[in-house]
Order: structure tokens, then C-alpha cells, then sequence
């Protein structure tokens, strides 16, 4: 039929022609796609293999901190009876020497979240110095009695003499009722 009546050259040409329009085709259509999408997913692999290895990285970061403090349940029952939260702020400001610079502790509840309820109380102290500040921290921040320093903002005092003013919240644990 066509190709009786074709010479062989020409035949042949024709014969050529087919397989390089077969052979582009399946690369359009098959074979470029698939590397395309070959490449994309290793790329993903990839990066999602490194987000593997950071997240196991802060994983072990996380327990290492989490291990620092106690677990609240025990820090509950290592208080002592009759805790107060006032006078607990009261006695850490006694101790840092900075029970003059108070200028007002307001107490109230607190949303902790998880299994625990929380009192906070927000305490504002002017003029103080950067060391006065630190020791007041160091007296508050006490995770052994379920009692944490939550907040703190500081700025530089506008009165004469310099110093700190400071807000800060404490807040403890309490269990749920």
C-alpha cells in the first residue's frame, strides 16, 4: 500500500521520522514529567530529613530543660502549708533588699492552663538597680515551689537618679479544685 509503492530510502526516512516522533513523545510526555517530579521529591526528602534531625535535636534540648524542673505535682507537696503568694513575693523582696522600691503588688487569678490552676501577682518596683533587680529574680523564680517569674518588663527610670522601673508577674501553681 503506502509503503509498497515508497522507495527504500524513502521508506526508511519515514520509518525515522516515526521513531523520533515516538521517541520525543514519550520524553514530552513520560519520561521528562517523571525527572521532573523525581527531582522535586528528593528535594523533599531532603529537607524533611533535616527537619527530622532538628526536630529530634529539640526533642532532646526540651527533655534536657524539662529535666531542670521539678514536676509540679511534687513541687506542690514540697510547699509549705499556709503558702500565700503575697507574702511569698513579700519575703523574696525582703531578702533581695528591695522591699522599699515596691510601689504596688496587685494579686489576682491566673490562666496557666493544663491541670493547674495559678495566682499571679504583679509587682511594681521603681528606681531599682540591675543587680537589686537580678537578686529579686533569683529570690522569686523558685520552680522547686511551683512558683515562676512569668513576665517582666523594664525600662529606665525617669527620676532623678537612674535605676530600673519594673513590672513584673509571678505566678504559682495551685492544684485545680
Amino acid at each position: 500500500m503506502l509503503f509498497s509503492l515508497a522507495h527504500s530510502r524513502e521508506r526508511t526516512a519515514a520509518i525515522v521520522l516515526a521513531v523520533l516522533l515516538v521517541s520525543a513523545a514519550a520524553w514530552r510526555f513520560g519520561l521528562s514529567p517523571f525527572l521532573d517530579r523525581h527531582r522535586v521529591l528528593a528535594r523533599q526528602v531532603a529537607a524533611k530529613e533535616e527537619a527530622l534531625v532538628r526536630l529530634r535535636s529539640l526533642a532532646a534540648e526540651y527533655r534536657a530543660l524539662a529535666a531542670r524542673f521539678p514536676d509540679p505535682a511534687v513541687a506542690l507537696a514540697n510547699r509549705p502549708a499556709g503558702f500565700s503568694l503575697l507574702s511569698f513575693v513579700e519575703d523574696a523582696a525582703r531578702t533581695a533588699g528591695v522591699r522599699r522600691r515596691i510601689t504596688g503588688m496587685k494579686p489576682g487569678p491566673a490562666d496557666v492552663g493544663g491541670d493547674y490552676d495559678g495566682t499571679v501577682v504583679d509587682v511594681r518596683l521603681e528606681r531599682l538597680p540591675l543587680a537589686a533587680l537580678v537578686r529579686f529574680i533569683e529570690q522569686a523564680h523558685r520552680p522547686e515551689m511551683a512558683v515562676y517569674v512569668r513576665r517582666l518588663g523594664v525600662r529606665r527610670s525617669a527620676a532623678a537618679g537612674g535605676g530600673l522601673d519594673v513590672r513584673c508577674e509571678i505566678v504559682a501553681l495551685e492544684e485545680r479544685r
